[in-house]
Parts: C-alpha cells; sequence; structure tokens
C-alpha cells in the first residue's frame, strides 16, 4: 500500500515548486507582498526497488510568470539516487528555447551530496516577436522531471532519504522574470528530513539559503528574497497495512 496515488510498489518524490510573479511591471516592494514556494515533497514508498519520474511542479498564489530558473538538487543519502532530469511540461509544452540538466562533480567525503544535478530552463535566448511567450499556465504545472532510483542496491531498510537544495554561488537556486530584472532568491529553508552535512550559514557551499553577500543593494536591480524553500524525500517502510494482533485470539491460544 502507498500513501499516494501512484501504483502498488511503485515510489516517487514530488518534487513541488509554487511560484507568483505579476505579467506586468511590478515594484519591488510590491514583489515582496508575496513570493515563490518551492518544496520537494515527502512520499512514503514500500519498494526497495526504486525506479520512477518526480515532478517539479510549478504553482502561483497569484498569476504570474517565470521565465527562467536555475536549481542545485541533491541528496546525501545512499539509498537514494537522482539518475537523469526530462523536461517538465512548461518548457516541453510552452517550447521553451533552452532545458539542460547536468549532473555534478562532488566532493568526496561527509561535507557533500553523494547525488547533486544542476537543472536549467529559459523560455527564449533571444527576443522573438513573431512567437508569443508561454511562461506557464494558470494552474499547478511541472518544470522539470526527476528520474529517482534505488535499484544500485539489494536491501534498502526503513529510513528516509532527503531530497535538498544546494547552494555552491549565487545563481543556484533562483527564479526570474522575462525581463530579466527581477532576480528572486532563498527567503527561507526548512527541512523535514534529517540530512548530514553542515548548515555553512551565510557562505558557500551550504543547504540553507542564498548568503547575504549575493544581495549587493547598490546595485541596479538587486536580487529580491523571495523564495522559500520546503525540503523533502522518500520514507522507506515496508510493514504498512499489516494487521495489529489480536489480544482476545492470543489470550485463547495460550489457555490451549
Amino acid at each position: 500500500m502507498r500513501s499516494s496515488h501512484l501504483s502498488l510498489g511503485v515510489c516517487a518524490v514530488l518534487l513541488v515548486l509554487t511560484a507568483s510573479a505579476r505579467s506586468d511591471s511590478t515594484a519591488v516592494t510590491d514583489t515582496l507582498k508575496s513570493g515563490f514556494t518551492v518544496t520537494v515533497e515527502q512520499v512514503l514508498c514500500d519498494n526497495a526497488k526504486l525506479l520512477d519520474t518526480l515532478d517539479v511542479v510549478l504553482e502561483s498564489s497569484d498569476v504570474g510568470e517565470v521565465a527562467a530558473f536555475v536549481f542545485k538538487i541533491g541528496t546525501d543519502s545512499r539509498f537514494v539516487d537522482i539518475i537523469e532530469v526530462l523536461p517538465g511540461e512548461i518548457p516541453d509544452s510552452c517550447e521553451w528555447d533552452f532545458f539542460r540538466a547536468t549532473q555534478m562533480s562532488v566532493a568526496s567525503g561527509l561535507d557533500a551530496p553523494s547525488s547533486l544535478w544542476k537543472v536549467m530552463g529559459l523560455s527564449k535566448m533571444t527576443p522573438d516577436t513573431t512567437r508569443a511567450g508561454c511562461l506557464g499556465f494558470d494552474r499547478p504545472a511541472t518544470l522539470a522531471r526527476l528520474v529517482v532510483s534505488s535499484a544500485h542496491l539489494i536491501r534498502v531498510p526503513d529510513t528516509t532519504a532527503a531530497v535538498f537544495f544546494y547552494w555552491e554561488d549565487c545563481r543556484d537556486n533562483t527564479l526570474s522574470d522575462s525581463s530579466g530584472a527581477l532576480l528572486c532568491v532563498s527567503r527561507s529553508v526548512t527541512d523535514r528530513y534529517s540530512v548530514d552535512l553542515p548548515e555553512n550559514v551565510d557562505r558557500f557551499p551550504n543547504r540553507v539559503g542564498t548568503p547575504s553577500e549575493c544581495i549587493d543593494p547598490r546595485r541596479k536591480n538587486p536580487p529580491v528574497r523571495r523564495v522559500d524553500f520546503l525540503n523533502g524525500g522518500v520514507e522507506f517502510k515496508f510493514d504498512i497495512g499489516e494487521p495489529e494482533p489480536d489480544s482476545t485470539v492470543d489470550s485463547l491460544l495460550q489457555l490451549h
């Protein structure tokens, strides 16, 4: 039995992006009133042989646009590996000019993710007045699809595997509008599963958000802290749905 709509024995991590921006020109003071929530959802899995496609979903609290994104997404768990990243509904249906997913090399040791990917999307490489830009829908829609697997292992115990955002430079984990003048960076980061990496608050590399050094108020259009990140992952649990022992039956058996 699973806790999600996916079929029995198939597991998924749903990576959810929630976003808002205005299609018209807005002042920075207005953008601070709304914001983006980027969520890696928690999923319960009862099959050690996890192999599934995971959605990265964009959802907005008000009508708006996202014309480009850059994410670094990783895990420090030996039980889960991100093996591929595919374009989602928005880059595909809107025919975005650019989508790229690259597996990053990581430093060996305990202070780095075991699997790390950089995912980028851009609606237009150059201005194009002959084709209307499609930057999303008035409903939740996917930006990317992650392929996650535990097939490299024979057995997986009851455990959790965190999937989280990771920062190595100022462009990591950002969203921007079509003008390029508005760059949205982290406002908060929350873990829901344990991550065995140092936080490294306000410096690189880290898993807790954009350091203050990336926001220079002297710039014409400085980045805006407008994105709340909520990390999640997979919980492996293999005794789901087992019936509770019947104490009455046990007592009768003991009498005989």
